[in-house]
């Protein structure tokens, strides 16, 4: 390698912003190299935020039969630094459209990256990537011509953004976690809104990356690092991406929206959180023998841990509705979180009935003894030897939840027990008013909480 002297400027071949002087003649090549310096340099300066979804963009299905989705204004970084911005509420149609069926404007197809149209059962990420067009038009002299402005080009080119469906590779996802693909597609392909549940929530903690978390705590001196411990753009530790890990297809410029499950013919559900990301910078370099232990530390498993917590409190409202609604299978009553989840994240709020003795407050709540029945609770009683739950005033619930994101979430099939705390305000409001009880269930990896004796375990 050659030796660089002191004060010799290192030049960037994509930032050659054209020298204007009089006298030059210039091109419409010119032009587009001056264009794109700038867009080069815009596009550095949107690295320097990480890449993920900023704000909105939050997805949804459409109406049924549910083979749309529609997606609210919102923006999010890319890879790369586009800025991917959508300025109006759109549909996006997932699969051809059918005989006497109507699609607006801002329906898009699936790309080149699913094989046909969407059939059966599967897994697919729905992302937001950069796109662009033309519009207006502009006179045009052609070359040889006799000096008259006889054709014409397009006035603008625009940017925007393009929707796309990408596969999911089950048997990728599910290689580390000791959970058969086959299992999953099984469970996603069933009528039960119960199976339906247990495959989303696997499916959630499959992509937050926990099991691969766990192969490399088993042996971190020993094997090489899963792929999924992905490295960023300018060779930053990003944390685990085991979803980019199970999509090959997925561009690098690609942002993941949401998780989408096929059945059949429509939307099984779309989950938002297991894939939603918010735009994240690590600073800490994949130089050198070490660099696997940023990956723990870095600013992504923060933003991962968020993920989570927000994806059960979703996932959590969609059994509610479905528990509760018109003719339901099952009754919210009857729901017991063994059967509907495998795992929870280490800190969640649960609706729930009877957590408290005086008053009942009201709304759509699970029943407590029915919801906890087959896993072993500690609900730490404090007071006169009575059965009421250890209490948290409001002030601590925000330092449990951000403590909880550097913690392993919470195995239903481990012998491990939960503590469940109640909420002082929550309480005195349900004793005098309709509000909802509800409590925290929290991991027993984490210290015991309750006010008065906060440092006890």
């Amino acid at each position: 390698m050659e030796q660089l002297p002191l004060e010799t400027p290192v030049l960037h071949e994509d930032l050659r912003h054209v020298a204007f002087w009089n006298g030059r003649v210039l091109t419409a090549k010119d032009l587009s190299d001056e264009q794109t310096a700038n867009h080069n340099r815009r596009l550095a300066l949107g690295r320097l935020h990480g890449d993920g979804v900023v704000d909105g963009l939050e997805v949804a299905p459409g109406p049924s039969p549910a083979r749309s989705v529609r997606v609210r204004p919102g923006m999010a970084v890319a890879a790369s630094g586009d800025v991917l911005e959508l300025t109006e509420r759109v549909e996006v149609r997932l699969v051809p459209q059918q005989d006497g069926e109507t699609g607006g404007s801002g329906t898009f197809l699936p790309c080149e990256t699913v094989e046909g149209a969407v059939t059966g059962t599967g897994t697919y990420l729905l992302t937001i990537g950069p796109g662009e067009g033309t519009s207006g038009s502009a006179s045009k002299v052609p070359f040889g011509g006799d000096g008259s402005a006889s054709e014409c080009g397009p006035r603008y080119e625009v940017g925007g953004v393009v929707f796309r469906l990408v596969e999911l590779k089950l048997n990728t996802l599910a290689a580390d976690s000791g959970t058969s693909a086959n299992d999953l597609s099984g469970m996603l392909g069933s009528e039960e809104t119960q199976e339906r549940s247990l495959a989303r929530n696997l499916l959630a903690h499959l992509a937050s990356g926990s099991a691969l978390l766990d192969a490399f705590y088993a042996d971190p001196f020993g094997s090489a690092p899963s792929d999924a411990f992905h490295a960023g753009p300018s060779g930053s530790a990003r944390g685990v991406d085991a979803v980019r890990a199970a999509a090959p297809k997925l561009e690098e410029d690609g942002v993941p929206l949401a998780l989408i499950a096929w059945n059949f013919d429509r939307i099984g559900f779309c989950d938002v959180w297991s894939v939603r990301r918010r735009p994240t910078v690590e600073p800490v370099s994949t130089v050198g023998p070490g660099w696997p232990w940023a990956v723990p530390i870095a600013a992504r498993q923060v933003a991962i841990g968020e993920a989570r917590l927000l994806q059960f409190q979703e996932h959590l409202a969609w059994i509610v509705d479905r528990t509760t609604g018109p003719d339901p299978t099952t009754s919210i009553d009857e729901v017991r979180a063994v059967d509907w989840f495998r795992y929870l994240p280490p800190v969640a709020a649960v609706p729930l009935h009877g957590l408290y003795e005086e008053g009942s407050g009201s709304g759509s709540a699970f029943e407590f003894t029915t919801f906890f029945e087959g896993v072993e609770l500690n609900r730490r009683p404090v007071g006169d030897g009575d059965d009421s739950p250890a209490l948290i005033s409001r002030s601590r619930v925000g330092a449990l939840l951000r403590a909880s994101f550097d913690h392993a979430p919470i195995d239903l099939t481990a012998e491990r027990s939960l503590r469940v705390y109640g909420i002082v305000e929550n309480r005195e409001a349900t004793g005098s008013s309709s509000a909802v009880p509800f409590g925290l269930v929290v991991s027993d990896e984490l210290p015991f909480a309750a006010d008065g004796a906060h440092e006890e375990r």
